[in-house]
């Protein structure tokens, strides 16, 4: 599969741009200013815990977004990144933070399926797509099967994503933003391609950097989405020894509608 297509392919085929791993160096420096500080779905996930379920694992924690609103609100959470450079961001982001708050966070750099921690969790969150770079179903199944070796007996696992509906199928779309970071600026443009018969949506991105005005760096980095259809979930999550408790459209729990555009499965054991 290839990695860039249109623009995105002949800047690298031309040496206009150079090609970098997703969520990495330069991506991870700018990820917060693309994303923006959002935290509006923190009651959603407390709605599932108490003054006895405090213990968190968020898979897929980047640079801390939602990690350091759980530590804050005095939740024990660990976040796992595959990513080390967005690790490393979370691990600053932490320190500007009062020590109480920051006795309340871990972080560790690892992929979704491989890590084996001593605790267990009473809430497991895979936020905003994160799921999906996940590609092949095999991998889906043991990411939650490992999920599941650290979740408390009335524990949650709680998974946000795209709605996949044959009826009104995923379009490719494409976004430009001009992001200003300390006294330097970025122009980075965004855009996604979705293949019907794979499930798979490729994103490509592209970063220009200026100095006192003028481009002096040109970067390209790409990564890939599967999303699945309620039928695929079903199966992943019976395959993984789980059962799924509630579907949700969104953050406010009202029921997913066929023009709904997200879906948050709550799992259990």
């Amino acid at each position: 599969m290839e990695k860039f297509f249109g623009i995105f392919s002949e800047l690298i085929k031309n040496k206009i741009a150079r090609p970098v791993e997703g969520y990495s160096g330069p991506e991870a420096k700018i990820y917060d200013s693309i994303q923006g500080s959002f935290n509006m779905e923190i009651p959603f996930y407390k709605s599932f815990l108490n003054d006895k379920k405090r213990n968190v694992l968020e898979l897929g924690c980047g640079t801390g977004r939602l990690l350091i609103e759980f530590a804050k609100e005095g939740c024990f959470i660990t976040g796992i990144d595959n990513s080390e450079d967005m690790i490393n961001i979370c691990r600053e982001k932490s320190k500007k933070l009062s020590k109480k708050i920051q006795s309340n966070i871990e972080v560790i750099n690892s992929d979704m399926g491989s890590y084996k921690l001593e605790k267990k969790y009473d809430l497991i969150i895979v936020v905003i797509n994160t799921f999906q770079h996940i590609i092949t179903i095999n991998d889906k199944i043991m990411v939650l099967k490992t999920a599941k070796k650290h979740l408390n007996d009335n524990g949650y696992i709680i998974i946000d994503t795209q709605y996949l509906r044959e009826s009104a199928p995923v379009k490719s779309n494409i976004s430009c933003n001009l992001i200003k970071t300390n006294n330097n600026e970025s122009l980075y443009m965004y855009q996604s391609d979705f293949d019907a018969l794979t499930k798979i949506e490729k994103h490509n991105t592209l970063q220009i950097k200026f100095n006192n005005k003028k481009p002096n760096d040109v970067i390209v980095s790409s990564y890939y989405l599967r999303i699945d259809t309620i039928q695929e979930m079903e199966s992943i999550v019976e395959k993984a020894g789980l059962h799924i408790t509630n579907l949700y459209s969104n953050w406010k729990k009202e029921p997913v509608k066929n023009e709904s555009r997200n879906i948050i499965y709550v799992l259990s054991k």
